[in-house]
């Protein structure tokens, strides 16, 4: 763990990710009956309890918090830099810095608020650093992309195109958001979260969120009926 840590103030990102894959996947190249059933019983349990033995060192534990809500992130992390190119970078960049902060996290927000906000801070810092407007991904489709529904445009080609064309100035329309909207939008619309939830990830009442989140609606719809 000494070592992890070391690379880690090291801050080169793309070494400490390779130390932590292995990490977490040393064990798993051992053939052992004891060891398959810890692994089984991990797969078991609360987010809470693997917190707990990860804060305790054990990669296995944290390696099921990553397989749990990686795809998530990862999502997030789509949707809101519109960038697939970077979204492995960036999501890696999250798990290290959840790896490394497990230790301070008391349990004040679920794992799963304390993760996404982690993510949202990284995004953000990506697209201010590149200063890029568009904060995330617009697609309709959260787990598939546009090329996916091609089938069902196969004998209708310019339904297609006019489908294409619609994502396109959505995506435009979505980028000149403020970010507070864009966010509470992801959210929300694409991630599927209760206000609830998107308050306490994003650390402000409930009420600001819908207020937020009308504001957004209004003028991501007047947007589009100028644009249409």
């Amino acid at each position: 763990m000494t070592i992890f840590y070391n690379f880690i103030d090291n801050k080169n990102l793309s070494v400490v990710w390779n130390f932590l894959a292995a990490a977490l996947s040393k064990d798993a190249d051992i053939a052992s009956v004891g060891k398959r059933q810890k692994e089984k019983t991990q797969a078991l349990m609360t987010d809470e309890e693997l917190v707990s033995f990860s804060q305790r060192g054990d990669t296995n534990a944290f390696e099921k918090l990553i397989v749990r809500y990686q795809r998530q992130v990862f999502h997030l992390i789509y949707q809101m830099t519109n960038n697939a190119e970077v979204v492995e970078d960036i999501g890696q960049e999250v798990f290290i810095a959840a790896f490394k902060g497990i230790k301070d996290f008391h349990g004040k927000s679920s794992f799963f608020t304390w993760l996404y906000r982690i993510a949202i801070n990284h995004c953000k810092n990506y697209l201010a650093a590149s200063s890029r407007s568009q904060n995330f991904e617009t697609r309709y489709r959260k787990e598939e992309p546009i090329e996916d529904v091609t089938e069902d445009y196969e004998e209708n080609p310019q339904s297609l195109l006019l489908a294409k064309e619609f994502v396109e100035q959505l995506e435009e329309a979505l980028a000149t958001l403020p970010p507070e909207q864009r966010v509470v939008l992801t959210l929300c619309e694409f991630q599927g979260l209760s206000y609830e939830e998107i308050a306490d990830i994003l650390e402000c009442p409930v009420g600001t969120i819908r207020s937020r989140l009308s504001r957004a609606r209004t003028a991501l719809q007047d947007i589009l009926d100028h644009a249409l």
